[in-house]
């Protein structure tokens, strides 16, 4: 999760357009907003209003939100103006990570099972293996934000668009 802040801060995220005008109410910080996002996505919450909840109440959420408690509705607007920024944006922190030799683009499972090491040149990844991880790894980015807007969608006809939250 640290390691997670730290290569979302070196971003570039100029591209993202937000309501960080600095006039009105206290803003939050594009940053922050993507943070959570990708953070989400990472840990496969894809609703904006568990999001919501899970920055009032789960340390790793209240860390990258900086202790900032933005509501559902300004992650939905945030990710609904940015969603291809947000794509791109994700791709290369999942792709960085990868080369720092923090992710393995797959889902990992550890049980406490000792087991010898086997390393193999056969098992390295090849440049043209490279690229075809890199295309899946952009359309499960397609379909993690597909079904985000599924999500919030079918929230919103549960809860009003602009009701109360009832999801805890």
């Amino acid at each position: 999760m640290h390691i997670f802040r730290e290569v979302t801060e070196q971003l570039d995220i100029g591209c993202l357009d937000s309501d960080f005008s600095g006039m009105g109410q206290h803003p939050y910080h594009p940053r922050m907003l993507l943070r959570l996002l990708m953070w989400g996505m990472a840990n496969r919450v894809v609703s904006t209003r568990r999001i919501e909840v899970l920055a009032r109440r789960d340390v790793s959420f209240i860390y990258l939100a900086g202790g900032g408690k933005p509501d559902y509705r300004t992650l939905a607007r945030f990710r609904q103006r940015n969603a291809g920024e947000i794509k791109g944006l994700l791709k290369e922190t999942v792709l960085l990570c990868a080369r720092l030799g923090m992710v393995n683009l797959g889902h990992i499972a550890l049980d406490g099972t000792k087991l010898k090491a086997n390393g193999s040149k056969h098992k390295a990844m090849s440049y043209g293996r490279m690229k075809q991880e890199e295309e899946r790894l952009g359309k499960e980015i397609d379909e993690l934000m597909q079904q985000a807007e599924v999500a919030d969608a079918e929230e919103d006809e549960a809860f009003g668009a602009t009701g109360e939250d009832t999801l805890t």
